[in-house]
């Protein structure tokens, strides 16, 4: 192989270095399961590259010094090249290594950013329902021990009132055909209610008046209970938004995070480990191979069947370029997101015998809960000009 030959294959190989990440196609089977496929040939450019060199080492050098010198200045620029196709296969394997960091830290961000949602939805919404649910606690116990007891002992009053004047009246007579008993009657009646009307009318006032307090009390109540319930579905619609948020974006990052890990070790149990391998073996060769100039590069010059061999040998595998799937570089685990505080939510039984029962409130005093789903039900939309 002529050296312009070789060189240009050199050309050719370092070009294709510097495209292997982009080389590798990936397919996700409907199991979750990752393939991958190398689309270029460069595995054989490389073999037949690193044959060609071997034999040039293998064949000896020129006994004619001019085409010594000329030789040696091509093998100096094959030399450099192969320098930079190891510098660009490092560079490889920083991007990648980035690339995982930032793949890893993608999927922590979902988790991060689920966090920072249920810290603003405590701070909001929750600690506004919480305010609600103690206002409305509060207004049934003064509905339940003031206003409440004050209709009854004024109602009963007026009812015990009337009852005691029924049953200390007069009795009629059982013949009201006798003129003469009916107007004794009439007179002992008039005497015995005589006075009587003002004070009832009193005690029917004080009734009325008890009943429009309690009434006006128990709406403010109810509307409080309103605005707790609306706050409690309001609470539990976010908590789920934000979980189900978070699941579909850890599921993505996980996904991409998954493929450009199977890329990665596709590339690195492969492509780089085998152009690592021949990069340094070509090394090896030119070191043996070039022996004249041997202090532009201070290498060995001794070019012997020895040495060839041990080119031959070589087995650098174990440090080609790998990319670290450690701790560091890991994706974390989904972080929990709990919907147990509001699984017993306005509509279910569970959330009558949590909320409303003794001793935070008399349940007696308590308007049946709306369901969730009627108080977060959007309002129908109406169309311009309607």
């Amino acid at each position: 192989m002529s050296g312009l030959s070789l060189l240009c294959f050199v050309l050719a190989l370092q070009v294709r270095f510097g495209f292997a990440a982009q080389q590798v196609k990936s397919h996700v089977a409907a199991d979750g399961t990752i393939s991958n496929s190398r689309i270029s040939d460069q595995f054989t450019d490389v073999q037949g590259l690193l044959s060609e060199v071997e034999s040039m080492a293998a064949s000896g050098i020129p006994d004619d010094d001019e085409k010594i010198n000329t030789e040696d200045e091509k093998i100096k620029t094959i030399d450099k090249l192969i320098k930079q196709v190891l510098k660009s296969l490092e560079a490889d394997t920083v991007t990648h290594q980035n690339q995982v960091k930032n793949k890893a830290d993608a999927v922590k961000t979902c988790n991060d950013d689920q966090a920072a949602a249920i810290r603003k939805i405590r701070s909001g919404i929750k600690q506004q329902t919480d305010k609600f649910r103690k206002l409305h606690q509060a207004c049934r116990k003064e509905e339940k021990d003031v206003h409440h007891t004050d209709k009854v002992k004024k109602c009963t009053a007026l009812t015990t009132y009337l009852k005691e004047i029924e049953d200390t009246s007069p009795e009629k007579p059982a013949d009201t055909d006798d003129d003469d008993a009916m107007v004794e009657w009439v007179e002992a009646m008039s005497d015995h209610w005589c006075g009587q009307g003002k004070i009832a009318n009193e005690k029917e006032a004080a009734c009325n008046k008890a009943k429009g307090v309690h009434a006006n009390h128990k709406d403010k109540c109810d509307k409080l209970q309103d605005k707790f319930e609306l706050g409690f579905c309001t609470f539990r619609t976010r908590l789920m938004d934000t979980c189900a948020i978070q699941t579909t974006c850890y599921e993505d990052a996980m996904k991409e995070y998954n493929i450009h890990k199977a890329e990665t070790l596709e590339l690195a149990n492969n492509a780089w480990k085998v152009e690592y391998v021949a990069s340094k073996k070509i090394e090896c060769y030119i070191n043996v191979w070039f022996t004249k100039k041997a202090w532009a590069f201070e290498k060995n010059s001794t070019a012997d069947s020895g040495m060839l061999q041990k080119c031959k040998d070589l087995s650098p595998g174990d440090k080609s370029p790998e990319v670290s799937f450690d701790d560091e570089f890991a994706p974390p685990a989904k972080t929990e997101c709990s919907l147990d505080e509001v699984k017993n939510y306005p509509g279910t039984d569970g959330f009558k015998s949590t909320e409303y029962v003794e001793p935070l409130l008399d349940p007696a005093f308590v308007k049946e809960p709306a369901h969730c789903l009627t108080i977060m039900k959007p309002e129908p939309t109406v169309a311009p000009g309607y």
